[in-house]
């Protein structure tokens, strides 16, 4: 009964056991199934305790069994301690082999599965970790997209308007694909001159700096004052430091004169936008003619063409309204074709309201036209290749813009032109026609000054490509300088002769030796000019437009000899070997003998002629290059316009205008002086060795500086008419003053302090 009794409390402890080593978790909801489980172990426990005592009787197992079956008031009790999940054999069966194990075997059990746990308990910990980090991870890549979008969409948006632009880091104003406005028959006017024709929905910018920050940066401050679509910026060229703005019509001379007062952060000029024109008059076609070719025998083109009819690799660009490029004396010979307006190789001949016009097509074939074709007449250079260039559009009277020549001429120079026809210019105002020569002078010094300043950065481009750029000097009979194109001494103005050999009734000229100023580089043969126009037919014309390709041509022969001869020793080779025919314009090219001279047959070293030549050349590039960088001579001592602001006594001294004049008469040379103590003074003018003078008053208010001089200036009964001066600030900072008599404005200057 002992061992009975020892086996039951063994059960006993056993079932203990395996309760207690079962998981506390929730009781299953299903009593039935509770009882199968506890059922189930009991039968596990009764049969392994038969294998170990053998000896015991199926009554005493039998008693074994029934007293470890719980009776009914304990069974809610002992269901609560049973597992939510039914345990496996195999965790059954572990724990019915602690059964009978010693203490320390226990023990060590208990302490291996506790370093299972910890390393469990570390592997947990780890996991979470990398969890977390993934998750850090996912949300990090997802912000990255989002970023990336968002950066994306508004570098794609960097340049429309709207009220993000203005925090937009890719926001830019300046066009993608800069565009040359046609000019259309209703936006045409007159300037604020009186005198100028202009586009009257545009006008120009041009920054002192050239770098593309400064461009940006001046862009987006004009935007932030102007941010309607109506205000656009339509053209850029930063290398010129140029722009173009469209506006409405009505607002463009109020937003003129606004934005130099809003963009104060810049320097900066604006300047409305010139409209151009051809030079050519139309006569009888004459096609029977018997001197059609008169003029290639004037110039003594055959001499040449005995050493080069030109090089094939030659480029001789022609910026013009238009042209027929399927005429035979063009089609032969063409190179990358363009057109400013469309911004591709679409190149034709415009029409006016007198049809069809010719000037463009006309002007290529007498630089360049082809010869034994068997028809029509051959150009000066014609083995040389044509870039024709496209700056017009359909108008009334054919006008052009600025711009658009800008352009075609930059267009010109990029692609590697080796010579650039311009027979294209301003018409001079009928009221600057009616002036004397001297006050036509006067009138260049003082006008069109910024659009003088921004073609020389273009004469500087040209220059450092090795580009020569001819023009045509125009057929007004007015000195050639009044167009702001013609003033460089680095570019060939090219004045028109008749059949005599004498300066054409309609020709422009300026040659002024003793002031050291020229307007007429050379001269060519411009009346009865016979060659292609569109339609494979053929005309006669006249003009300086007809004379420039005569020339144009000529430099091709040149370079076809010397691809590296520079616009200065062209111009000097064709001076020397030209033919003296009048006063005011430039000697008549003879190409036979230039390029017998650049090929070193001419036998003219050690002339009087070239030394004189020499020397009115070193003065011409003086003069071209003051005007390329005007701060290049100026004087330490030039008045600043904040000196007189901040204190007036800085007027104090005597003063020289920095501005060539001439007497209106006679041309001769004119000195403006001002002496001032207490913004009372005297002007002095010196003319011909004598002094003028006149009493000034001079006032400061508001930032401006007003100088009243008080009657004509005289000399005895010789006198100056009076001026009214207005001064202010300049680009660089310096004292800039206009001189008016009448409304008509007339001198500009800066100050230079003598003593």
């Amino acid at each position: 009964m002992g061992k009975t009794i020892s086996s039951e409390n063994r059960r006993e402890n056993v079932d203990e056991q395996v309760i207690i080593s079962q998981p506390n978790k929730k009781a299953e909801s299903q009593p039935k199934k509770e009882e199968a489980v506890i059922h189930e172990r009991k039968e596990i426990l009764s049969t392994e305790e038969v294998n170990e005592a053998p000896s015991l009787s199926d009554d005493v197992q039998s008693d074994i069994l029934s007293d470890d079956l719980p009776e009914e008031p304990q069974k809610e009790t002992e269901t609560q301690n049973v597992s939510k999940e039914t345990p496996s054999k195999e965790e059954l069966s572990e724990e019915v082999e602690t059964v009978g194990r010693s203490e320390a075997d226990v023990e060590e059990e208990e302490k291996h599965d506790s370093e299972k746990r910890e390393k469990r308990g570390s592997g947990n910990y780890l996991q979470k970790l990398w969890s977390w980090i993934k998750a850090v991870f996912r949300r990090i890549m997802w912000l990255l997209a989002f970023l990336l979008l968002l950066f994306g969409i508004l570098y794609l948006f960097r340049n429309c308007q709207g009220p993000l632009h203005k925090v937009n880091p890719f926001y830019n104003p300046l066009p993608e694909v800069p565009i040359v406005l046609p000019v259309e028959d209703g936006e045409i006017g007159t300037g604020k001159d009186g005198v100028s024709k202009i586009a009257t929905n545009r006008f120009n910018v041009l920054l002192n700096q050239t770098d593309e920050e400064t461009m940006l940066s001046w862009a987006k401050a004009f935007k932030d004052i102007y941010d309607g679509e109506q205000y656009e910026i339509v053209y850029y060229n930063q290398s010129l430091g140029f722009l173009q703005i469209r506006v409405p019509a009505e607002e463009r001379e109020q937003i003129m004169t606004d934005l130099p007062k809003q963009l104060t952060g810049f320097s900066f000029d604006v300047f409305e936008e010139i409209l151009y024109g051809y030079d050519a008059l139309v006569t009888d076609p004459a096609y029977q003619d018997p001197d059609k070719s008169w003029y290639l025998k004037a110039i003594g083109a055959e001499d040449a063409w005995a050493v080069t009819m030109g090089g094939d690799d030659v480029i001789v660009a022609v910026v013009d309204n238009g042209f027929d490029l399927k005429h035979p004396e063009l089609s032969g010979h063409l190179y990358m074709p363009y057109n400013v307006l469309t911004r591709d190789s679409f190149v034709f001949p415009i029409t006016t309201r007198e049809g069809i016009n010719a000037h463009g097509t006309h002007v290529a074939a007498t630089a360049v036209g082809v010869c034994n074709n068997g028809k029509g007449l051959l150009g000066v250079a014609p083995n040389c290749k044509l870039m024709p260039i496209q700056v017009g559009n359909n108008n009334a009277d054919g006008s052009m813009s600025n711009l658009a020549i800008l352009d075609g001429v930059m267009y010109a120079i990029n692609q590697g032109a080796d010579v650039v026809n311009l027979s294209l210019g301003m018409p001079v105002p009928d009221m600057v026609k009616r002036m004397s020569e001297g006050q036509q002078l006067n009138f260049i010094s003082n006008s069109y000054l910024m659009e003088e300043f921004m073609w020389n950065r273009i004469f500087e481009a040209a220059e450092k490509n090795n580009c020569t750029i001819v023009f045509a000097a125009g057929n007004d009979n007015a000195i050639s300088g009044v167009d702001p194109q013609k003033r460089n001494r680095n570019t060939i103005r090219v004045s028109a002769v008749d059949r005599n050999l004498r300066k054409a009734d309609f020709s422009n000229y300026g040659v002024y030796a003793q002031l050291n100023r020229e307007y007429s580089t050379v001269s060519a043969p411009g009346v009865g000019i016979y060659n292609a126009a569109p339609g494979n037919s053929y005309a006669t014309l006249q003009g300086t437009s007809m004379a420039a390709p005569v020339v144009t041509g000529a430099v091709a022969l040149l370079k076809s000899i010397d691809r590296n001869l520079t616009t200065e020793r062209i111009i000097y080779i064709l001076k020397a070997t030209g033919l003296h025919v009048g006063q005011n314009i430039g000697p008549m090219i003879q190409i036979g003998k230039a390029v017998q001279m650049l090929s070193g047959s001419s036998g003219m070293d050690g002339n009087c002629e070239q030394i004189r030549q020499e020397i009115f050349r070193l003065r011409a590039k003086i003069d071209s290059l003051s005007r390329i960088c005007p701060d290049a001579g100026v004087s330490p001592d030039t008045l600043k316009y904040s000196e007189v602001i901040k204190d007036k006594f800085a007027f104090d001294g005597v003063w020289k205008a920095t501005t060539v004049l001439v007497a209106e008469g006679d041309r001769s040379p004119v000195e403006l002086y001002m002496a001032f103590r207490d913004l009372k003074g005297t002007l002095t003018i010196m003319n011909k060795g004598r002094e003028y003078t006149a009493p000034l008053t001079a006032s400061i208010q508001n930032g401006q500086i007003s100088i009243v001089q008080h009657g004509p200036a005289q000399s005895g009964s010789d006198l100056f008419q009076p001026y009214h001066y207005v001064c202010f600030s300049d680009r660089n900072g310096y004292l800039f003053c206009k001189a008016f008599s009448g409304q008509l404005e007339k001198v500009t200057f800066n100050l230079v302090k003598i003593r």
